[in-house]
Parts: structure tokens; C-alpha cells; sequence
């Protein structure tokens, strides 16, 4: 009996321990697209041992298959109302990670059933590997995006290809965008409906060390029938949150003509822009294209550095 006390002490310690740490990890002002599916993915294993901690509380008498059941029934019931106790706080709360939470639920107590002294060897192999099996579907997509940080510093200086389908998780669009063959190379179509719908292409987290270089370059096609006013603009990482001065960041005011067009800015000129000192050339962060109303799709080629 005191044994069993015991274990149900530590195991709802435990719970309470990981449910308060998982809510007072401090969220950076700054959050990479990796560190936030990191912290994304840190609810699989803390609610993987929820649920074992759960297990431990039910039943000895129960069989193993109720136990199991009814811990992850409380585990996933913790991590629905963890979710919803930060609706009134900064985080937000959200369905990816209430599906993060079952599937660490749902790993943890295949480990359970499986270490279990009643499960016989060869059903022990066989959750073994279902468990793996699940971790490796929840460890995707920070296994992805890891995968784009590397092919983002393979590519540089070219900062926007197109040529690998990695390039499109720091992409974002306010129009679909529709990877394309022209001549034998890939290039971004953003197709605008009727009503000449704004384009804009932004690219977040560019690789950030642009010391050593001279020119930013932008290659794009235009299909529409008059020439169309463009903006480019560059934003390095201290101001890369909240809104910005319009004078504390490069921007430059550009048109481009029906057909290809091939802009080259000096770095210098971007370096210099901010009204009250120099831009960190080591901290670049952002690069966003913006058209106000084209009349045909905007295609982008590439975006490099010379």
C-alpha cells in the first residue's frame, strides 16, 4: 500500500510539474521558424510522460488495455483544458498542438502497454515500433524545416530560386503562389484574379550575413500590359517584429515594364537606409516585393546576391 501511495504521489507531481513548465517556458520576442516548431513539438514528449503518469494512476486490477484507454482519456482531457487556459494569456492556443498532445499521449502509453511485465515479447516489438513510428510522424515537421535551414545555406548567396520545394517554407504570399518550368528552370507564378488583385512575396528568415557582397539582384517576369509601380524592401533583425518607421528600414521605390526585368540595388544604398545609423549588414532577416495592382501575374525568378 505505501508503495502504491507512493507511486501515485510522484506521478501526479510529475503531471503537475510538466502541465506548469510546459506554460511558463518563456516564448522569445523573436521566434525563428525552427525554435517555434521546436517549442511546437515539445508538448509530444511532455504529454507522452503525462499519459504514462496517468497509467500509473489507474487501477493495478484494471486490465492493461482499460488502463490504458482511461489514462489516455485524462491525458488528452489535461491537454484540451491546457490549451484552453491560454486563451486569456499572450500564447495562443491551437489545434496543432492539442493534436501534438494526443499523439504524445497515445506514444507514451504504447511504451507503457509495451514495458508492461504482462506483454508478451512479441506484441512488446510490435509497440515498440508503432511508437517510433508515431514519434517520427510527430518529429516531421521540425525534421523538414531543419532540413530548409540546411538547403538555405547551401544556396546562399542565391537567396530565392524556386528550385527546391524547401525554399517555400520561408515564403509567404498574400496571393497563391505556383512553382512553374520557363526554359528549362523553375520560377514562381503568382496568377491575380480580374480585379487586379496587390501582389506581395515576402521571404522571412533569409540566410543573414550579406557582409562581403556589393548588389542585391532581382530577376521576375511581368506579364501584365502597362508598366507597374514596385517596392522592395529589406528589413534586418532588430526591427524585424511590430511595426516599423518607414525611414528605419531599405526601401526602394522601383517599376517594372512587361517582360523580364533584372534589378540590381547596391548594398550600400540598403546598408545606409535607416535614418539613424547603419543597417547590420550580419542581421538581414527579410526581403518583401510588393506590387500595388498588376495587371497580369508577376513571376519571380530569382533573388541573389553578387
Amino acid at each position: 500500500m505505501a508503495e502504491r501511495q507512493l507511486n501515485v504521489i510522484t506521478a501526479v507531481g510529475a503531471i503537475l510539474f510538466l502541465l506548469v513548465a510546459l506554460h511558463l517556458v518563456a516564448i522569445p520576442d523573436h521566434q525563428t521558424l525552427v525554435l517555434q516548431q521546436a517549442m511546437d513539438f515539445a508538448h509530444f514528449p511532455v504529454f507522452a510522460l503525462v499519459a504514462v503518469g496517468c497509467f500509473v494512476l489507474t487501477s493495478a486490477r484494471w486490465s492493461v488495455t482499460r488502463r490504458a484507454l482511461v489514462a489516455f482519456v485524462i491525458a488528452i482531457t489535461l491537454g484540451a483544458l491546457s490549451e484552453a487556459a491560454q486563451f486569456p494569456t499572450p500564447r495562443d492556443a491551437s489545434i496543432d498542438d492539442l493534436i501534438t498532445n494526443c499523439l504524445g499521449a497515445f506514444t507514451g502509453l504504447l511504451a507503457a502497454i509495451a514495458f508492461h511485465p504482462g506483454t508478451l515479447a512479441s506484441r512488446r516489438a510490435a509497440l515498440v515500433v508503432l511508437a517510433i513510428a508515431v514519434s517520427t510522424i510527430a518529429l516531421w515537421p521540425l525534421i523538414s524545416i531543419s532540413h530548409a535551414y540546411l538547403k538555405r545555406a547551401e544556396r546562399f548567396p542565391v537567396i530565392l530560386s524556386f528550385e527546391d520545394e524547401a525554399e517555400t517554407v520561408f515564403v509567404r504570399s498574400a496571393t497563391p503562389v505556383r512553382i512553374e518550368m520557363l526554359g528549362g528552370r523553375r520560377y514562381c507564378g503568382l496568377l491575380h484574379a480580374a480585379d487586379d488583385t496587390p501582389f506581395k512575396l515576402e521571404i522571412v528568415e533569409t540566410e543573414p550575413g550579406w557582409t562581403g557582397y556589393t548588389t542585391v539582384n532581382l530577376r521576375l517576369r511581368y506579364d501584365g500590359d502597362d508598366a507597374v509601380a514596385t517596392m522592395l524592401r529589406i528589413n534586418y533583425r532588430q526591427q524585424d517584429h511590430g511595426d516599423q518607421p518607414h525611414e528605419d528600414r531599405f526601401n526602394r521605390a522601383l517599376v517594372i515594364s512587361p517582360g523580364w526585368n533584372h534589378i540590381a540595388i547596391r548594398l550600400t544604398d540598403v546598408f545606409a537606409a535607416p535614418r539613424d545609423r547603419s543597417m547590420d549588414a550580419s542581421r538581414i532577416s527579410r526581403v518583401v516585393v510588393f506590387t500595388n495592382r498588376p495587371s497580369g501575374p508577376v513571376c519571380i525568378d530569382e533573388i541573389w546576391l553578387d
